[in-house]
């Protein structure tokens, strides 16, 4: 991690006063006035790699965890066993200087060496463990997330959530490749790469007896076996991993460094203890002495899980050589749908409603109503800047759906007789007349002419659906399903809607289903999933009311800390035209109600989703 050299950039070009025949004195030792005499019969020839950055020489003491001081630089320094450049160190980036710096400094890491994100910073390096004052009988717990490391000396003081790391060594200082190692930090960098590694979204193939085949290679090496257990040090898992489904999936990534053993005639494989699943790992290309592979969790029940590392002896046993424990649970979802009403919405209300949906990093289905072409109450250019704005949450990743109301100028518009009865508040232009209202001819007429002015206006064709006010029946649901579309969410819970009845039967925790042709409340073969829309309606909300709101929605799903035994799926409502201060604090703190659930945030088995990605999620 550093290069020690009076300050010079090249340690790599000869020093003066030894010319080409002599070493660099700050790593070989040799010519060096100011060593040890004691010290020459143990130097090895190692080999530095420059850095730009210089560091002041190091101290002497294997103990010392203070930087030294500009007055002690006339003391003896300790040579340099290994020298190894970190992927997003400051010193391995272009914002390093070549100036040379006559003080003493400390190197942080920006970003991340073991979270498998690759994202979020763990940790700064604190201390270097001196190989010659370890024990090789003792254990040490691995600083990062509770793993353990075989084969090393416990430390007391290591927190499981400060990820705090400790430099590990071995024993003697075991010789690699002519290099002294005094640190883990080839295998840091070995986790590091692995885990950044991008993990295949396809299936792994899966062979009768529930592992992979050996290549010949590895079947010739695994019938010598090794003469003892090798040292292994297990990179980190994530905390939690769900049951892989249709839409998502996200094996176990396992990374294995052996330190001084080559594991080949061993065989090392990955084997997840609750169903027995064994998957041989590959030895990396550009770390030789680091395996990996992905274990796929496809049937493991919900759960803790341990994957353990296996290895097989010469006398024909396999043994575990390291485990790592983490948390396995069914999905759970969350559906954020946004409803155009088909009325103006205002700038500064859309710009509260993407406010949201970026600052908490959470995907929406916008459901676009077309009916802002087709009246007067909406201006033109009113039109055009919603349009832009959903556009833009398109560019971002966000679904854009399809919503209707029953307004008699768009019903008018796409050739049918408009009507204002039954309605759920009286109001006389059609918004409250539910889909119901109409048949299903009816409601492909009306789904056609909405399909056809989104594609006059650039917008995709939609896969998502809802009629206005939740309602929808049989036969509005066989239109569609007819047109393309996989999902509706037009579902709730039993009740009563202004002046109407809803026309479900379901229950508060209602989850996803396909419904029958003949009767929307129950299962059936219909081609389009029903979510139901059970998560609440954010509209007129404060932060405080929104509370029971939260409570009721965190019920549904499994307590915090503790793995799904069933999927679930939560959907709820906004309004991108009434979202100003107040609806936005309320939404906000629904949404954060979620955090500690979160699968992104490895907090648990929670994802936000679109309402297309659970029609996939869930399709058969």
């Amino acid at each position: 991690m550093v290069v020690v050299g009076d300050d010079e950039i090249h340690a790599e070009r000869p020093r003066e006063r030894g010319l080409a025949d002599r070493c660099h004195p700050a790593v070989h030792r040799y010519d060096d006035a100011r060593a040890i005499g004691s010290e020459l019969t143990e130097r090895q020839f190692v080999q530095a790699i420059s850095l730009l950055v210089p560091v002041r020489d190091v101290g002497r003491d294997p103990d010392a965890e203070l930087a030294e001081g500009a007055d002690e630089d006339g003391r003896s320094g300790d040579a340099v066993d290994v020298v190894v450049p970190i992927d997003d160190d400051a010193l391995a980036s272009r914002e390093r200087t070549t100036e040379p710096l006559d003080r003493a400094i400390e190197i942080e890491h920006r970003g991340t060496v073991l979270d498998g994100s690759c994202r979020d910073e763990i940790g700064h390096r604190r201390k270097l463990d001196a190989a010659g004052r370890e024990d090789a009988r003792d254990q040490r717990r691995y600083a990062v997330r509770g793993g353990q490391l075989h084969g090393v000396r416990q430390d007391p003081a290591a927190q499981r959530d400060e990820a705090h790391h400790s430099q590990v060594s071995h024993a003697g200082a075991r010789t690699m490749a002519g290099v002294r190692l005094r640190t883990t930090m080839p295998t840091l960098l070995a986790f590091a790469i692995a885990a950044c590694s991008p993990s295949s979204a396809a299936p792994s193939p899966t062979p009768t007896d529930g592992r992979p085949a050996p290549s010949a290679t590895a079947a010739a090496a695994l019938a010598s076996g090794l003469a003892a257990s090798p040292d292994a040090i297990l990179g980190p898992l994530r905390l939690w991993y769900v049951s892989p489904d249709p839409a998502f999936r996200e094996d176990a990534r396992v990374v294995v460094t052996f330190p001084d053993t080559d594991p080949t005639a061993g065989r090392p494989r990955a084997r997840l203890r609750s169903n027995g699943r064994v998957v041989d790992l590959v030895r990396s290309a550009e770390l030789p002495a680091t395996w990996s592979g992905a274990l796929p969790l496809d049937g493991a029940p919900a759960g803790r899980q341990i994957v353990e590392v296996i290895v097989r002896l010469r006398g024909g046993e396999d043994v575990v050589v390291g485990t790592r424990e983490f948390t396995l649970s069914a999905p759970e979802y969350v559906v954020w749908t946004l409803d155009f009403e088909g009325d103006a919405a205002g700038d500064a209300e859309m710009a509260n409603t993407a406010a949201i949906a970026d600052g908490l990093g959470i995907p929406m289905t916008v459901m676009w109503n077309p009916r802002v072409w087709t009246t007067s109450q909406v201006s033109g250019a009113r039109a055009e800047e919603m349009l832009a704005w959903t556009k833009g949450r398109l560019a971002k990743g966000d679904e854009v759906a399809l919503h209707v109301h029953m307004w008699t100028d768009f019903v008018g518009a796409a050739g049918l007789a408009p009507r204002t009865t039954p309605s759920w508040a009286g109001r006389g232009d059609g918004y409250d007349v539910p889909l119901t209202a109409y048949d299903e001819t009816e409601t492909r007429t009306l789904l056609d002419f909405s399909l056809r002015l989104m594609a006059e206006h650039g917008l995709p064709k939609p896969t998502s659906f809802r009629g206005g006010g939740l309602f929808a029946s049989a036969a509005n649901l066989r239109a569609v399903a007819a047109l393309g579309f996989t999902a509706d969410c037009s579902a709730a819970a039993a009740g009563p809607f202004g002046r109407l009845q809803l026309p479900w039967t379901l229950s508060s925790d209602a989850q996803p289903y396909n419904p029958a042709r003949d009767d929307a409340n129950k299962s059936g073969d219909l081609a389009v999933l029903e979510a139901p829309t059970i998560a609440g309606n954010t509209y007129g909300h404060t932060a405080s009311s929104i509370a029971a709101v939260a409570q009721a929605d965190l019920r549904i799903i499994a307590p915090e800390g503790q793995p799904a035994a069933a999927r679930k799926a939560l959907t709820l409502v906004s309004h991108p035209g009434t979202i100003d201060a107040t609806e936005r604090a309320a939404i906000e703190a629904l949404l954060g109600a979620f955090t500690p659930y979160r699968y992104d945030r490895d907090a648990g088995p929670l994802r936000f989703v679109t309402l297309a990605q659970l029609a996939k999620a869930y399709s058969r």
